[in-house]
């Protein structure tokens, strides 16, 4: 069922990214983002269409539930560990098409001053996203 609503929501969002993204890389971060998609939506109160359509669209809701959904994706991925607050970006590279190590981390060293945990993730991803898909 999951894989299906996948698909539907692939197709029917590739034309509404707020970038224009190659559906090879939604699909890509869409597969690292699902196996903590429930659990990360349960702990954060952000319903499954909208982690979905976000995700498909590119285009994030600017809310603390979904800041803090993003950092539960980061921290469970194994991404973001809270404790030290580092970044493995060899990781990040090397398990979601698009990412780059140098705008990932010139976009954290922007946020890292930010306390909040969600706050911080979001304003990271948030502008790594800009940056990658801005000229696209």
């Amino acid at each position: 069922m999951k894989t299906a609503i996948l698909a539907f929501m692939l197709f029917s969002a590739c034309s509404a990214f707020k970038f224009k993204v190659h559906p090879d890389v939604v699909k890509s971060w869409a597969g690292v983002v699902t196996p903590y998609s429930e659990e990360c939506a349960a702990e954060t109160n952000v319903n499954s269409k909208e982690q979905f359509t976000a995700i498909f669209s590119m285009n994030f809701p600017d809310t603390h539930e979904f800041h803090c959904f993003t950092e539960c994706i980061l921290r469970r991925w194994g991404i973001y560990d809270p404790e030290t607050g580092a970044l493995d970006l060899k990781r990040f590279e090397d398990s979601a098409v698009g990412f780059n190590a140098d705008i990932t981390q010139k976009c954290y060293g922007k946020s890292k001053h930010i306390v909040d945990h969600c706050e911080k993730i979001f304003s990271a991803i948030n502008c790594v996203i800009t940056n990658l898909f801005k000229d696209q």
